[in-house]
């Protein structure tokens, strides 16, 4: 294990404990007006996992606004595929998330924006996550992806690799 590697850990030690947020309507519909979310039509998003930031309202606006979203599978190449998903379908536990049952995906390249789970995100945009790698492998760097996080998941140094993504924007919910 390497120093980065030993910083990333102590980073999710400190975080994972903290509770989750959920978007109160008002923030998802603050974000949800942002420009990037209004010129995409297929979204890949995520149902979180403590202490990630649900953002079940904001699926919410999507859909009313007829948004497609698409959660994430991991897959045998220990990538990820993503499938649409209708709120209120039954998902399935699989792989530390949860994941539509549906096997018809998409494309991750087909994909408008991507909304990243974080656990954290470094000053450098770069994404903490849970240490398996599967969105590095996935997202190429031409992605638009966003990370919606709170305040306690900033991590003030750089602790990322060249091949962890940098997301494109940082949106902090105090």
């Amino acid at each position: 294990m390497n120093h980065s590697d030993t910083i990333k850990d102590k980073y999710r030690k400190q975080i994972i404990n903290h509770s989750s947020h959920t978007l109160t309507q008002v923030e998802a519909l603050s974000i949800f007006t942002s420009p990037i979310f209004q010129k995409a039509q297929h979204i890949g998003c995520y149902k979180a996992l403590k202490p990630e930031i649900d953002i079940e309202n904001l699926l919410k606006l999507f859909v009313k606004n007829k948004k497609k979203i698409y959660l994430p599978i991991p897959n045998e190449k220990n990538t990820l595929s993503f499938a649409e998903w209708k709120l209120n379908e039954p998902l399935i536990f699989r792989h530390k998330c949860w994941v539509p049952s549906s096997t018809k995906t998409m494309n991750v390249k087909s994909l408008d924006c991507i909304i990243v789970p974080c656990l954290g995100v470094d000053i450098k945009h770069q994404r903490l996550g849970r240490g398996s790698g599967y969105y590095d492998r996935t997202i190429s760097r031409s992605c638009n992806t966003v990370g919606i996080i709170s305040p306690f998941q900033q991590i003030n140094e750089s602790i990322g690799y060249s091949h962890d993504i940098t997301l494109k924007e940082i949106i902090v919910i105090d």
